[in-house]
């Protein structure tokens, strides 16, 4: 099984490209660390771990960073069309 820490591919960057988001959004809104994360209920490390892009910091520790900065995360898997199941064939293993 792979450790949360162990991502592979697009997903090894999205974690640090959010972190960095997030970091810019704080300093040019002029937040201070501690000021964000009382704001987001989440403590000073956490902040430090979301800003770091750490992948084992909870997506509802992210949101609530977001949201505090005023942003909304946008999950596209979330507007798929329900109707469209997955398919797995046999040739994909």
């Amino acid at each position: 099984m792979t450790r949360p820490e162990q991502l592979s591919g697009r997903a090894s960057a999205t974690c640090p490209q959010l972190g960095a988001r997030l970091r810019d959004r704080r300093t040019a809104l002029g937040v201070t660390a501690v000021v964000c994360a009382e704001a987001a209920g989440v403590s000073r490390v956490t902040l430090h771990r979301i800003e770091a892009g750490n992948p084992s910091v909870t997506i509802g520790a992210y949101i609530n960073v977001a949201a505090a900065l005023g942003l909304h995360l946008v999950v596209p898997i979330l507007d798929a069309p329900a109707a469209v199941p997955a398919t797995i064939t046999v040739g994909d293993y």
